[in-house]
């Protein structure tokens, strides 16, 4: 039987492509879990298309995020942070960064900060903001002691 896939299924192939499979196979646990579609002109039409309107949308946020990543370059973000002799009372937190980050009029997640190891103490380090699709920019982080 000819389907369309309108999920990714591993061992079978992507979305949008067309595959032959068994019969029993596509009507017992691929149709039932709407994983398919039997392949007719329409539904390839209609998978192609928002296989299309998919690939603009991704095209557009790849846009926005190089774009993003370029005004982010470089920026200096500055925590306070209770401590004693150089050592916080807590950590910094990915959530901590993104907040600052927001508060200047950026958009970002919690899942584009990545910390090469946990921040505990009062210094300057480097934050990298990874938005996928081998997007990375850098950012220095300066925690200093609150009064």
């Amino acid at each position: 039987m000819k389907v369309v896939l309108l999920k990714d299924v591993e061992k079978l192939g992507k979305a949008g492509e067309i595959k032959n499979v068994a019969d029993g196979f596509a009507s017992n646990f691929l149709i039932p879990n709407q994983m398919v579609k039997p392949a007719s002109e329409n539904i390839v039409k209609e998978v192609e298309k928002q296989i299309e309107n998919q690939n603009v949308k991704d095209k557009v946020l790849l846009d926005e995020s190089k774009k993003l990543a370029e005004s982010l370059k470089g920026q200096r973000i500055t925590i306070e942070q209770k401590a004693k002799d150089g050592k916080l009372f807590g950590s910094v937190t990915e959530k901590d960064v993104v907040a600052l980050i927001n508060k200047k009029g950026f958009k970002i997640e919690n899942k584009n900060v990545v910390f090469k190891k946990s921040i505990k103490e009062v210094g300057e380090f480097e934050v990298e903001i990874d938005f996928k699709n081998d997007i990375k920019t850098t950012i220095k982080l300066v925690i200093k002691e609150s009064k």
